[in-house]
């Protein structure tokens, strides 16, 4: 065990730099995805079949559910792949999150619960779940925010009538679109705007 030790001990400071490095190319590559991966619906480029099958692949990367899903196969109205895309599949996310969470507390019944390890296991835990959390928020940032700000776009065809550019089915017009409208201008500040501030 003692040469075992003597061996392996100097590649401890090796390990420790791959694991911070890892981290890093993988924040990296996570942020290269997610701005590849809203190329087509920003810049508004058709690519041919090959590199659309390619930038389809980024979408589970970047947690875009929505559209590995495919709410559109489900027979929902914009409406309802609306609420999937922006309350749905963030509750999905967070609900993942909370039972992490209570998979972490599992193990704590069996501790005293005046202990200091029981409060330091606690905290760990706590922290350890919204570390997952913020991960969680940042996969799902994009599609989110991309969705919500889709139901602000309105393209004015003629004098009185006025349809939703991803769904021309929509009028800008009707008082169920002004609804989700208003939601969305709540949301742009919450999510946006909001999760980048927090």
């Amino acid at each position: 065990m003692g040469v075992a030790a003597y061996v392996l001990f100097p590649l401890f400071p090796v390990v420790k730099q791959l694991k911070a490095e890892t981290k890093t190319n993988l924040r990296i590559l996570l942020g290269s995805a997610q701005v590849v991966s809203l190329l087509p619906a920003v810049l508004e480029i058709v690519f041919p079949p090959t590199p659309r099958a390619a930038l389809s692949i980024t979408s589970v990367l970047v947690a875009d559910l929505a559209r590995v899903l495919r709410f559109e196969c489900w027979g929902l109205s914009w409406y309802g792949k609306w609420v999937m895309s922006v309350i749905g599949v963030p509750s999905f996310g967070v609900s993942a999150v909370g039972v992490y969470w209570l998979w972490q507390w599992k193990d704590l019944r069996r501790m005293d619960v005046d202990s200091d390890s029981y409060t330091t296991a606690r905290a760990e835990a706590t922290q350890s779940a919204l570390k997952a959390l913020a991960f969680v928020a940042m996969l799902m940032y994009p599609a989110v925010s991309t969705s919500i700000f889709n139901a602000l776009r309105c393209r004015q065809l003629g004098e009185a009538s006025s349809w939703l550019e991803v769904d021309y089915t929509v009028s800008c017009l009707d008082r169920r679109y002004s609804f989700y409208a208003t939601a969305a201008c709540v949301l742009v500040v919450v999510v946006p705007i909001g999760f980048p501030l927090i």
